[in-house]
């Protein structure tokens, strides 16, 4: 089977979704299918293209168009007219959108042009931010419409698109945990290789965590959805109870413009001194820093399928997380996690305070969620469903074209085709 995913996001980039696509290929290629990936790239237009090869997979790095919401149309263009020219030297069997816009719409255009069957995969914050938009709705249910079938990453957000849009089949696959991904060692080593402001930083952190405080953290790119805010509250009071805590960051701040806001927000609360951003950080050292972390903290106002979470899941860490669409997909509370309320600065506080009052419950949510993770949620069984999607796109395209061959046979040719059949 030849596959062609157009992707918001691929490595070496960051983001959930880059390492997700890559996952997904990386699996589906072991598979023995052909995957190529069109992916944004730092090209002018004028640049031609030139493949690489990642581990089984046939990756395409095109324009900077690809990787945001306001694509400059040209370079849209141009990887459109690429892909459908890939097309005419690959033979793909299926096209694949991660991400509804603009991603997919590129995706969705080329597959009717070489009239092959798609598929839509919704991420989360495509659905959630871009549907409220008047610019862009018209576009996200033009390509759900075209979708032979359309994935989630969570039931909710499948649920909206059925509100929006109009597609035969729905398909919910969650992000999964694989461990093969990360680097073995402990943070101490892994920083020795990095450049020498990390090295620094690094070792403040430990040094910091040796002192015997609790240390609270949270993973990935800090935005208004990850709510961060009611993090930063929750630890100021947490402070009262536990002077020595210390707050990490295991990602950067990437909203243009807040950067400064939420820095001097943490000195104005006076957590200057407990706080510690690490700034990007490659995803093969998150298992490092998680191992490091006491308690997770995940207060989201809106989740996808939270990469984050599922990694401290499969690292075994005790964590809170906020009850939004995307967690309570994977997680009971008190079974594999503390849940509380999302923007709710004091039920975050109470939450962490629970799991850091007790060392059996600690133990006990940590041993249940990396089970879970490993039973649940692993690469083989996201592979499965993945190959399942596959196959029922093609059946679905060939009962449609064998249907409009019929439709358009003359009578008596219909009649000696059903004879014969």
């Amino acid at each position: 089977m030849k596959v062609c995913m157009i992707t918001e996001q691929y490595p070496p980039g960051v983001g959930g979704l880059g390492t997700a696509t890559q996952r997904i290929a990386r699996n589906l290629a072991k598979q023995g299918l052909d995957i190529h990936v069109i992916a944004p790239g730092s090209l002018s237009a004028d640049v031609p293209i030139k493949p690489v090869w990642d581990e089984g997979v046939t990756v395409h790095y095109t324009y900077p168009a690809l990787g945001g919401f306001f694509g400059d149309l040209v370079q849209l263009r141009e990887i459109g007219d690429y892909i459908i020219r890939l097309h005419q030297d690959i033979d793909f069997d299926l096209f694949h959108g991660l991400f509804l816009v603009p991603s997919g719409f590129v995706g969705a255009i080329a597959a009717k042009m070489v009239e092959r069957p798609f598929i839509a995969s919704i991420r989360g914050s495509d659905l959630e931010r871009l549907s409220y938009s008047p610019l862009f709705l018209g576009s996200i249910r033009w390509v759900l419409e075209q979708a032979s079938c359309v994935t989630s990453v969570n039931r909710e957000l499948l649920e909206k698109a059925k509100k929006i849009a109009t597609f035969p089949k729905g398909y919910v696959i969650p992000n999964v945990f694989d461990p093969i991904v990360f680097d073995s060692g402990n943070l101490r080593d892994l920083i020795q290789d990095q450049k020498w402001r990390f090295r620094i930083f690094g070792e403040k952190f430990l040094q910091a965590k040796s002192r015997g405080g609790p240390v609270i953290g949270t993973i990935g790119n800090m935005r208004h959805v990850k709510g961060f805010g009611y993090l930063l509250s929750a630890f100021q009071e947490l402070l009262v109870s536990y002077p020595d805590a210390s707050l990490l960051l295991v990602g950067d701040f990437v909203e243009p413009g807040r950067k400064k806001h939420w820095l001097q927000r943490i000195k104005t609360l006076g957590l200057k001194k407990r706080f510690f951003i690490t700034g990007p950080v490659p995803h093969t050292h998150v298992k490092a820093w998680l191992e490091e972390i006491d308690i997770v903290v995940l207060p989201s106002l809106y989740e996808g399928s939270p990469n984050a979470l599922i990694e401290a899941m499969g690292c075994g860490r005790p964590f809170v997380a906020t009850e939004v669409c995307g967690v309570v997909d994977i997680v009971t509370h008190l079974s594999e996690g503390f849940l509380v309320p999302p923007r709710d600065a004091e039920a975050l506080t109470m939450g962490i305070l629970s799991l850091l009052d007790d060392e059996s419950l600690r133990r006990q949510l940590g041993n249940t969620a990396k089970e879970k993770a490993q039973n649940d949620l692993s690469p083989e069984k996201e592979t499965e469903a993945w190959l399942e999607v596959y196959r029922n796109a093609l059946e679905a395209q060939l009962h449609t074209s064998t249907q409009q061959i019929v439709d358009n046979m003359p009578s008596e040719e219909l009649i000696t085709h059903v004879l014969k059949t």
